[in-house]
């Protein structure tokens, strides 16, 4: 189920944070930077994931809310300038 992690050795799930899909068990819902739900990115610092909307058509995003190149929706292109996802 995503927004848990089950601990084996405590037998538990925890809850992770708020648009992670799955998280350490330091019972703080501390999130994996790779586990952002779309349109979030993770915070280094707070280590969690952040509400930085992503430009339209992008799935993930840099802290700076511009789309990553390679994760544009399928059918649109990646503007370099801009940062965003065009249409083809």
């Amino acid at each position: 189920m995503t927004g848990y992690t089950y601990d084996a050795n405590t037998e538990k799930c925890y809850a992770c944070a708020l648009h992670c899909d799955t998280c350490e068990t330091d019972g703080a819902g501390t999130c994996n930077s790779d586990q952002c739900q779309n349109n979030y990115v993770y915070n280094a610092v707070s280590k969690m994931c952040d509400g930085k909307d992503c430009t339209a058509n992008c799935e993930k995003c840099a802290t700076d809310g511009k789309c990553n190149a390679d994760k544009c929706y399928a059918g649109y292109i990646y503007e370099s300038t801009a940062g965003t996802c065009e249409g083809l």
